[in-house]
């Protein structure tokens, strides 16, 4: 297979897992949230549109602080490469094998710093 097509292939996979990737925060958002166990200061989280998709935005939590951004990731290396691109905007990662449980949990610890920032921010 030309080199050409075997890069359009991987393109096309990882474009899928990374739609995947993002249902999945999707859904395990709303359940945390209709289920109760989302921390109260979460109350929507939102896809990207397109325009925002750009900027390296797949989602936006809306919290006690405003909204806050996140760009979801399947792999290390592709979080590495976004880290130095875009630092400002929290990355997770995401695999097939993660539960709801463990979604909000990375989801949590990628966003909790900049609501602290935040937090800090509003004080002063």
């Amino acid at each position: 297979m030309p080199r050409n097509e075997v890069l359009t292939l991987l393109r096309s996979i990882g474009l899928e897992r990374g739609t995947k990737n993002e249902i999945k925060v999707y859904e395990a958002i709303q359940k945390s949230i209709s289920e109760g166990y989302c921390p109260a200061w979460i109350t929507e989280y939102t896809p990207a549109d397109r325009k925002d998709d750009r900027r390296g935005i797949d989602g936006w939590f809306t919290t006690d602080v405003g909204k806050i951004p996140i760009q979801i990731k399947s792999s290390f290396s592709g979080k590495r490469h976004s880290e130095q691109r875009r630092p400002k905007i929290p990355i997770v990662v995401i695999h097939v094998e993660d539960t709801h449980e463990v979604v909000l949990q990375k989801c949590l610890m990628a966003i909790g710093p900049k609501r602290d920032e935040y937090l800090k921010l509003r004080k002063r």
